[in-house]
């Protein structure tokens, strides 16, 4: 991003290489490269095919990107499969100093974009094979990972996709 924050959002991702980095003081802006991890992704052939789709649940631009690890209930719901946040309310224990700690967050993501590559490889460990694909989604490209049982519809190069996902990074800088 320049220095105006234009194409900047938050996101919380989980550093495979943190150690290199932990005595860094932050907040600090740096360049990554991202890899999610699907747990669900929905292929759709065109824009056109995901616009007419109906649906009860609200629907993303065909290039979102939502950090839901971020909103601490959706985190804790996420991440103990419970109801913690709708129980207390939705309100957070430290509301007074109004700060979310590192155990309320995590790396979860929804997002939604066009594919621009697709392929099918195979893990080398176990045999299995996997969807390797980037998306072009809101001012930034990720590369998405996804078992073929995590899948629905088809994936084409062109193709619009919605997924959630965990994020993992490297720090490039």
């Amino acid at each position: 991003p320049d220095d105006s924050g234009g194409g900047a959002y938050p996101l919380v991702f989980d550093a495979v290489d943190f150690a290199m980095h932990s005595r860094r003081e932050v907040p600090f802006s740096v360049n990554v490269r991202l890899s999610g991890f699907a747990h669900e992704l929905c292929a759709h052939a065109s824009r056109e095919s995901y616009d007419k789709i109906e649906s009860d649940r609200p629907k993303l631009a065909t290039k979102a990107f939502v950090p839901v690890g971020l909103f601490p209930a959706a985190a804790n719901d996420a991440d103990n499969d419970n109801d913690a946040g709708v129980a207390n309310g939705g309100e957070r224990d430290d509301e007074e100093n109004n700060t979310i700690s590192l155990d309320d967050v995590s790396s979860r993501a929804l997002l939604t974009g066009i594919v621009s590559a697709h392929r099918i490889l195979k893990n080398e460990s176990t045999g299995r094979d996997f969807h390797w694909l980037t998306v072009e989604s809101y001012e930034a490209s990720f590369d998405i990972i996804a078992a073929p049982d995590v899948v629905t519809g088809e994936i084409v190069k062109g193709g619009l996709v919605e997924v959630a996902c965990w994020f993992f990074g490297r720090i490039l800088d």
